[in-house]
């Protein structure tokens, strides 16, 4: 009896370790989602980001974030704007796309945040010249004003979309 018992105990301690992996992204809010929008023969690689109204995001701030996975130089803009240039200094490291905009323009330290339940679609085009991966995702925060009182940071930013891997060719 006692052998079933521990059995019984070891097949349960199992299960709920599959159920509590398995449930880990339940709790995650997916308010937005990447697709990709470029255009056959393009040299402009495009992507969507699309937000979806939620209750639960009203009092929350929304950025995108890119990643690289090369260095140099690349030009982005949103659509219907003017191109920016950027020069990647680090692999691997998350950028704002708000930060981006502002330095690029020579206004860093005055960015600001769109309220996540105004965010509708945004359109982002980029060039490259050469091959890259940017990762891609978009991120939900609390706004809170810079250290020079200039501009707007994001704190306690969490992930609000599946990220998205753009591959440049």
């Amino acid at each position: 009896m006692k052998k079933k018992l521990k059995i019984l105990n070891i097949f349960f301690v199992i299960f709920s370790c599959f159920c509590i992996v398995g449930c880990e992204d339940t709790t995650k809010l997916n308010t937005a989602t990447i697709s990709e929008i470029t255009s056959a023969g393009s040299k402009n690689y495009g992507v969507r980001i699309s937000f979806f109204n939620d209750s639960r995001m009203e009092e929350k701030y929304v950025d995108v974030q890119l990643k690289f996975n090369k260095t140099g130089e690349i030009t982005f803009w949103k659509e219907n704007n003017d191109k920016l240039t950027f020069t990647i200094e680090e692999e691997d490291e998350w950028y704002s796309v708000e930060t981006l905009v502002a330095k690029a323009k020579d206004e860093g330290g005055t960015e600001d945040f769109e309220k996540h339940n105004e965010a509708m679609t945004r359109t982002y085009l980029f060039n490259y010249d050469g091959n890259i991966e940017i990762n891609i995702r978009a991120v939900a925060g609390q706004k809170t004003a810079n250290e020079e009182e200039t501009g707007y940071i994001l704190v306690g930013s969490e992930p609000i979309s599946q990220q998205f891997t753009l591959k440049i060719r």
